[in-house]
């Protein structure tokens, strides 16, 4: 960054004693790229981390000014940080610009965090975070499940990557990654991901950091093939979806339109979608596969999307979800007899 041109930069904060540079202009960084914060100062003589340690725990936007003097004479800097705030009141990351004081900075760009909350199932958002796709605040739901929210996604390339984080967090696990977003207006975005795992009681998951990098990053467009398998298997009525069988919930959805009747959306948990007696059914199934065997043809009761009946018996094939994290995923085709 250079004083005649003053950037925003976007640091994340995602846990206790982490703070790297994800963003400078809307162009994103890798979590391990190391870039010196330092760095990121127009004169050597303004101390960016101890500024940002400051910015951090006012939890709200935070300004300071400072006073350079060389030999060219002096120069007054404003030093600006809006947080990025989670759902669960962890500061997530800091949108940061340092330019001359009398220079207007432009907006920060869209960010948002949101939790991944393994032992139940959902991923609690913020406002901010259903806003990015054009929901209206009166809309904003505190809490969906895996499924619901990835179901805006219309290009990830990444399952595997996300989930083995999401569904086995280790201390020190990180992933990052793009997702191709419609937003309510018809437009297709990318928004940029960093996580890392949290092992905090009562958060045990992953926090999340979304940016909206549009501008900068042309969005991916759906797989060509892969738009006209998931049509092809809507056509004969089976609905692929992923499924984490130990803990009994629904992960995500793999076609274009998922099972009609089954209510996925606006249910308490990720394992709700589920009758509590048949979760062992799944979770069984699972168990054999691990130890040999290649697919097993089940049936569980699912919550109905409509009609008198609040359970439906839903027909599935089931099958273990290639690699090392086979042991937590399943792959599943639903179907009605």
């Amino acid at each position: 960054m250079t004083a005649s041109s003053p950037e925003w930069t976007l640091i994340e904060t995602l846990v206790p004693g982490t703070m790297s540079v994800v963003a400078k202009g809307g162009q994103p960084k890798s979590l391990h790229e190391s870039l010196s914060l330092q760095r990121l100062s127009p004169d050597p003589k303004i101390a960016v981390e101890p500024f940002l340690t400051r910015a951090l725990s006012a939890r709200g936007p935070y300004e300071e000014t400072i006073d350079v003097r060389n030999r060219a004479g002096s120069t007054t800097y404003r030093l600006l940080a809006q947080p990025v705030m989670g759902p669960t009141g962890a500061v997530h990351a800091l949108q940061m610009w340092i330019g001359p004081a009398d220079r207007e900075p432009s907006p920060p760009r869209s960010a948002s965090g949101v939790s991944w909350l393994l032992d139940r199932g959902v991923i609690a958002q913020t406002l901010e975070a259903s806003m990015m796709s054009g929901v209206e605040p009166e809309a904003h739901v505190p809490e969906r499940t895996p499924a619901e929210y990835y179901a805006k996604s219309i290009r990830f390339d990444d399952t595997a990557g996300l989930f083995t984080l999401c569904l086995s967090p280790t201390e020190g696990g990180t992933w990052e990654g793009s997702f191709s977003v419609l937003h309510a207006d018809g437009r297709v975005m990318r928004w940029h991901c960093h996580a890392r795992a949290c092992l905090e009681p009562g958060e045990v998951g992953v926090r999340v950091l979304w940016h909206d990098v549009t501008d900068t990053v042309d969005p991916d467009k759906p797989i060509l093939d892969v738009l006209a398998r998931q049509s092809g298997m809507d056509a004969l009525g089976i609905y692929p979806a992923l499924l984490a069988p130990r803990r009994g919930y629904l992960a995500m959805w793999l076609c274009d339109t998922p099972a009609p009747w089954v209510q996925w959306r606006d249910v308490s948990s990720g394992n709700d979608v589920f009758h509590p007696d048949d979760r062992t059914i799944v979770s069984d199934a699972h168990a054999r596969l691990l130890a040999g065997g290649s697919h097993e043809e089940i049936t569980v009761r699912t919550r109905a999307s409509s009609g008198s009946e609040v359970w439906i018996p839903t027909r599935m094939r089931i099958s273990v979800y290639p690699g090392d994290l086979g042991e937590h995923l399943a792959v599943v085709d639903m179907y009605r007899n």
